[in-house]
């Protein structure tokens, strides 16, 4: 059985009685929002699977959504400890009296970079936190977090470099 053509391009919009102050916290709640969580395509597709076709499917994406969730939350705590560790770096470099203005703006700069990455830690948390679907939106969202952490940490790495000479200069001087 195929969905009629006449409506397969139509918003699929679910039969259900949950409404928008309605939360999944009980067993009605729970079986309206699994029943009806699928399109009808996606209902068909999966009833012309035998029993154990259907079993393997099951188990595979459960696999999968198993190994996102837990990857993705390692990263997410990676990147708490990368944030931490910057925020030490920042700390470190604030104290440092004799820095020039070129390097404060730098460390503004960074500041502000750790900042919007916590924010985007605090996004990833609430993507993770909402369902198992989610998990491969919040990798995505891990992938650039850990991308522009790694190229926050090549500029810091050049700004302790840079303050290294700027302190060697002072010494000589």
């Amino acid at each position: 059985m195929d969905v009629d053509s006449a409506e397969a391009l139509e918003k699929y919009v679910p039969d259900w009685s949950l409404v928008n102050k309605d939360r999944i916290i009980d067993a009605l709640s729970s079986k309206m929002s699994l029943f009806h969580i699928g399109t009808p395509a996606e209902h068909f597709h999966y009833r012309r699977m035998s029993g154990p076709e259907l079993g393997y499917a099951l188990m595979l994406n459960q696999a999968q959504s198993n190994s996102l969730v837990v990857e993705t939350y390692k990263r997410w705590v990676e990147d708490e400890s990368n944030c931490r560790k910057y925020e030490r770096e920042v700390a470190f470099l604030k104290n440092e009296e004799n820095l020039g203005s070129k390097v404060k703006q730098e460390i503004t700069t960074l500041r502000f970079t750790i900042d919007r990455f916590k924010e985007q830690v605090l996004e990833t948390k609430e993507i993770n936190k909402a369902s198992q679907a989610s998990a491969a939106t919040a990798f995505e969202a891990r992938d650039k977090v850990v991308q522009d952490l790694g190229a926050s940490n090549l500029k810091l790495e050049e700004m302790e470099k840079k303050l290294l000479e700027f302190a060697e200069r002072n010494k000589s001087e």
